[in-house]
């Protein structure tokens, strides 16, 4: 595999990693703004928005395809072989590198993000074990919250079903035949309905997501310029893992809610059945936004 290969060939000064969807050309925000299979094709291209930069890599690998499979299929070449670990599950996992530490990566093209990998095997057997137990913690949590929302959910049931029956309407169905599903497949499935099959565009959904969390946070008292400094903050600092920092919003959500004395449960509820109400005019919002337009404003506008 060539990762350095393509990097050194191409000049490339983004980000080049690799993960499942190939070996990736991005920044510290978006990952994958171009993407080269194993084979040595481009199977996502960059933005026509884009810097000159991105497009001087695209252009460059496009006129030459012979080439882009010739990098991509030869053996790297590394100057050192310094060793790192990280975990996966209850495995600790050594790897090689060059030069440990963000932004740099692994021989094989893994990212080594400040809290997933370590000098010492020690310490990644410790970050392993605090892991373990949050997800334990977090699981727990969660088992405990869906209960009670379902138990809430069986006793409203429970009270229109005995009304049901005074007012003679037959009951097509009893709690013990529902299923019900995750919170999050239930929002997928309304995604798909709004936007068609799939998840989406990441970019668009990680933009609506930091609208969102601005809009809660202006409704709870925050100002603009409070906002502008936390920005200045969190992109001083390293990049972190999605999967933790999700972790991170979920909990500090949580948190949040607790010291409004706002329902997590009945507001995301809530939201989910307003939405539905709305996926016609969802739908044609999104069909009516210009096509092939990157910009994190609503509406495909540009900032």
């Amino acid at each position: 595999m060539g990762w350095k290969n393509v990097k050194e060939r191409y000049r490339i000064n983004h980000i080049v990693q690799v993960t499942e969807e190939g070996i990736c050309i991005g920044s510290p925000y978006i990952h994958a703004i171009i993407v080269i299979s194993m084979t040595g094709e481009i199977v996502k291209h960059a933005d026509r928005t884009l810097n000159a930069d991105l497009q001087r890599y695209q252009m460059e690998m496009q006129a030459d395809p012979g080439q882009l499979r010739r990098a991509v299929q030869s053996e790297d070449t590394f100057a050192a072989s310094i060793p790192v670990f990280t975990y996966q599950g209850a495995e600790i996992i050594e790897k090689l590198c060059e030069e440990p530490g963000w932004p740099n990566v692994t021989h094989d093209g893994a990212m080594m993000y400040e809290n997933t990998f370590f000098a010492e095997r020690e310490k990644a057997l410790e970050a392993a074990r605090h892991n373990c137990e949050a997800a334990i913690m977090l699981r727990n949590l969660e088992v405990s919250d869906r209960q009670k929302l379902i138990d809430k959910s069986l006793a409203r049931l429970k009270e229109l079903h005995a009304n049901a029956l005074k007012l003679g309407v037959a009951i097509q169905s009893t709690p013990a035949t529902r299923t019900v599903l995750p919170y999050q497949k239930r929002v997928r499935q309304w995604t798909d309905a709004c936007f068609g099959n799939g998840i989406g565009d990441p970019a668009e959904r990680n933009f609506r997501f930091l609208e969102e969390a601005l809009e809660l946070a202006q409704s709870c008292g925050a100002t603009a310029d409070e906002a502008r400094k936390l920005i200045d903050y969190v992109f001083s600092r390293p990049v972190g893992d999605a999967r933790q920092e999700v972790g991170g919003v979920e909990l500090t959500l949580a948190a949040l809610c607790n010291a409004r004395g706002i329902d997590l449960d009945e507001a995301r509820e809530a939201e989910l059945i307003r939405v539905w109400s709305k996926v016609e005019q969802i739908r044609a919002k999104h069909e009516s936004k210009p096509k092939g337009v990157r910009s994190p404003l609503p509406g495909g506008a540009h900032g």
